[in-house]
């Protein structure tokens, strides 16, 4: 059902800064992010996009649907520390929530807990899908990066 989605989605366009959003764990256990998965999982022709802001890493990413669910809580506390911390979550039943007390839920396995980490998973399942597929290049704000040619005679 998912390749289902990805097949007919349109290209995903990421900023710079969505680039360091932790996704996955490497096989060493260091945590990867989104860029370290266009780097080590894109097609050339995505890489070739991205271009400079690639970091080449001899680590390998491990397939988010394949993280045990220790490695999952720890992408997802991870994620809810990066995120910023006067946003709050809101969840129908549950109340709302600043990242600082999502991550307590997370670390409690709580309900609350449990559906972050299910969600952080889900995007991530997404997110590697869409990158293999080659169904992702990069955010470029209009006019901010325009690339004219050199007119030089």
């Amino acid at each position: 059902m998912l390749a289902n989605i990805v097949q007919h989605m349109s290209v995903v366009e990421v900023d710079r800064v969505e680039l360091d959003q932790p996704i996955s764990l490497t096989n060493d256990g260091d945590l990867a992010t989104v860029r370290d998965l266009i780097a080590a999982k894109a097609p050339v022709r995505v890489r070739e996009m991205f271009g400079d802001v690639l970091k080449r890493t001899a680590a390998r990413v491990r397939s988010v649907s394949k993280l045990d669910p220790q490695s999952l809580r720890r992408v997802a506390l991870e994620v809810l520390r990066q995120s910023n911390p006067n946003e709050r979550v809101a969840a129908i039943g549950l109340g709302d929530f600043t990242p600082k007390q999502l991550m307590s839920e997370v670390e409690r396995d709580t309900v609350m807990g449990v559906r972050i980490v299910d969600a952080v998973r889900l995007n991530g399942i997404l997110v590697e899908q869409a990158v293999t597929s080659g169904k992702i290049r990069p955010k470029v704000a209009e006019y901010s990066e325009l690339r004219l040619p050199n007119f030089d005679f």
